[in-house]
């Protein structure tokens, strides 16, 4: 008896042997559809198509839903980083119950059901998923090795911050009008939470806000990018109890084709469970993101 999981631990092996030796492994997460249209496919359901027009008040698509992970190799030299896959797996909806003629769904049938629900949620996968990383690096040799899971919004909750392994951080995109809080500057009992804080929207246009600025790599080249880091928020709706670091990044500007006015990207705002590394690096790791859904491009279109 094998798993299919366990064909890409020799690729993680390997791949995590690219960057300098006891460096941070950056592992990039994220979920994609893969279109189908037989009816019969097992785990086929509704999935949303981000592809879609924007005049479609539903952007929906049959296909399987997919949680891939795919670990950064960050070799600059020449080309874009590299992603390669090291985790693939399908995300099936909860069969809801149904009753038969004459009868009515119990009570144990809906508790199965919301249990059956939760476990093959995307956010558990994902946890299992960054947890068998975890545990094959731990098997290598490599247990006191960082681990950096770099992920968009769907990702960055209480969910998946609680359940974060041992020297494993999460790096992700979250709302731009979420309520923050402070941390409570003397102990009250279990409180934790100290007065609310301004949204992340608000400290990008605070002016007060000092700006730092590094050049990395971003669009294949060095490019100079400006960005604030807020240290020590809460974000008690999304990341619960878990302190969590703020790092706001700029809009970064583009020269437009056959425009003599420049254009910007649109800011990103990030938490993270990191509290001491620098801040380049993990902008820069957010920034390397990006090679995940160019994968999902060609895994989709060459294989």
């Amino acid at each position: 008896a094998w798993e299919v999981g366990d064909l890409y631990q020799t690729v993680l092996l390997e791949g995590v042997k690219e960057p300098a030796p006891g460096s941070r492994v950056v592992i990039a997460m994220d979920d994609t559809s893969l279109p189908k249209t037989g009816t019969k496919i097992p785990q086929a359901r509704y999935c949303h198509n981000p592809l879609a027009p924007k005049f479609l008040e539903k952007p929906i698509m049959w296909g399987i839903r997919m949680l891939h992970a795919a670990l950064i190799v960050p070799n600059y030299v020449g080309h874009r980083p590299l992603a390669v896959s090291v985790g693939f797996e399908p995300v099936p909806a909860a069969a809801k119950p149904k009753a038969k003629k004459g009868e009515e769904v119990t009570e144990a049938e809906w508790a199965s059901y919301e249990g059956r629900k939760k476990e093959l949620s995307l956010t558990t996968k994902a946890v299992n998923m960054i947890k068998g990383i975890r545990k094959t690096m731990d098997g290598d040799g490599d247990s006191t090795r960082k681990l950096l899971i770099v992920a968009d919004g769907s990702f960055t909750n209480g969910s998946v911050v609680r359940h974060l392994p041992h020297d494993t951080d999460l790096i992700g995109r979250f709302r731009k009008d979420a309520k923050l809080y402070a941390p409570l500057g003397t102990k009250d009992g279990k409180r934790i939470y100290g007065d609310q804080i301004p949204t992340p929207l608000q400290y990008r246009t605070d002016d007060d806000i000092p700006e730092q600025e590094a050049y990395l790599h971003y669009g294949g080249k060095l490019r100079s990018i400006r960005f604030k880091d807020v240290p020590g928020v809460y974000w008690k709706q999304g990341t619960k109890g878990r302190l969590m670091r703020m790092l706001i990044v700029l809009p970064i500007p583009y020269q437009v084709p056959g425009r003599s006015k420049r254009g910007y990207n649109q800011e990103a705002y990030l938490l993270t469970t990191d509290l001491t590394s620098p801040a380049g690096e993990l902008v820069q790791a957010y920034l390397d993101r990006w090679q995940i859904e160019v994968l999902h491009r060609d895994l989709k279109n060459g294989i």
